[in-house]
């Protein structure tokens, strides 16, 4: 099975859907598959700019990168910018079409060239789901790509639901995957961590990693639930956000001021994956938010919180809870509500047997997700397909 996967990936981001879609290429490549990814936007194109970038994120030889550097790069209209995109991306598929069996698109903003592919080309194209969008012309192209695809992928079973009155043939595959690894490499203590992270030592730390103010649709991420919870917990339990991008988080700090809890609230520049579960192992809890609770926003953090050994508070949500379960591998709170946070918390920070029970389950649970199951239920779609 040879894929032509289209996208915008920006590879010098270091955002999560460059991490997924790159493991996912990767996964795909050892199930059996010859991928070549194609970005329009990417901002590494020389040799030696593809292997750093293949080097940062730890990425074997064996799916090939494509990145076209075109107009699209040089201008700072957006809307003109997706245009060109996917006619550069159109460009390439047209050039390689003898080459590949099937178009893979995850990014809904290249809808044009999916449904170039399928409707003008005839070329098999399978459509990774990760919304419904927001606003008329969005919803209307990602409908529409669905409805010109061979087949969706869809990342949470609610969006599986609504894929499947546009596209029988749709499958579930969650988005992300568990990486214990990360987790074995670290030795240090939870003190020495603090230490060097310069991380308060005498604290309860609550952390939380990732997106801090808006999701993919423009939905409140849901840290603000969290904030308002404070008040509700002792004095000493702080709230530890990293992922911080220059000063996107002042309505948050400006919230936690009008709450009196400005000391125990902090926000953290964003870190790279590898640094990511240095945190994780130097917190005494983690804490997932609604991401805007839509049927499509499942945390993709969730996985690696699972197999991390530190108990999980979550938002009780429908996405979440496809992977999370309330008393077995989370709790699960009504995420609007304050007391139901502070209650959760406390309820783990006193009760080390259920918190122990949690904390396997969730190790067990969360090991099951890898990223060559993944790639091996798509591959398996894809051919079964074609």
């Amino acid at each position: 099975m040879r894929v032509l996967y289209l996208s915008r990936l920006v590879f010098e981001s270091q955002k999560a859907n460059v991490y997924n879609t790159v493991r996912t290429c990767e996964a795909l490549a050892r199930a059996g598959a010859e991928v070549t990814l194609v970005s329009s936007d990417a901002g590494a194109s020389t040799r030696e700019q593809l292997k750093a970038f293949r080097d940062h994120y730890h990425l074997d030889d064996s799916f090939k990168i494509l990145s076209l550097q075109g107009i699209s790069n040089r201008t700072r209209n957006s809307k003109l910018a997706v245009l060109l995109s996917n006619l550069e991306l159109i460009a390439v598929a047209i050039r390689k079409r003898g080459e590949c069996d099937c178009i893979y698109v995850r990014d809904a903003r290249v809808a044009p060239a999916g449904i170039f592919c399928a409707w003008i080309l005839r070329k098999p194209v399978f459509f990774e789901a990760h919304a419904v969008l927001v606003g008329t012309r969005n919803k209307f192209l990602g409908d529409t790509l669905a409805r010109a695809s061979r087949g969706v992928i869809a990342i949470t079973h609610a969006l599986a639901e609504y894929f499947r009155t546009l596209n029988q043939n749709t499958i579930v595959s969650y988005c992300a995957a568990a990486e214990p690894e990360r987790f074995a490499r670290i030795t240090q203590p939870k003190a020495q961590l603090r230490e060097q992270l310069n991380l308060p030592q005498e604290k309860f730390i609550l952390c939380y990693t990732g997106n801090l103010v808006r999701t993919g649709n423009n939905d409140p991420y849901g840290i603000e639930d969290i904030i308002a919870a404070m008040p509700y917990l002792p004095p000493d339990t702080v709230f530890i956000g990293v992922g911080k991008f220059v000063d996107e988080t002042k309505e948050l700090e400006e919230f936690a001021t009008t709450l009196g809890v400005t000391d125990r609230v902090r926000f953290l520049p964003w870190v790279s994956k590898d640094k990511v579960a240095e945190y994780l192992l130097a917190a005494d809890m983690l804490l997932i938010p609604s991401a805007g609770a839509r049927m499509g926003n499942a945390p993709t953090k969730m996985f690696d919180y699972m197999v991390s050994g530190v108990p999980i508070v979550a938002a009780n949500t429908v996405p979440i809870r496809e992977v999370l379960t309330d008393k077995k591998t989370a709790l699960l709170v009504e995420y609007k509500k304050p007391e139901a946070w502070a209650e959760a918390v406390t309820t783990f920070r006193h009760d080390a047997v259920l918190r122990y029970s949690i904390v396997m389950r969730a190790k067990e649970e969360g090991g099951q997700y890898t990223w060559d199951n993944r790639g091996t239920e798509i591959l398996t779609f894809l051919n079964s397909l074609i």
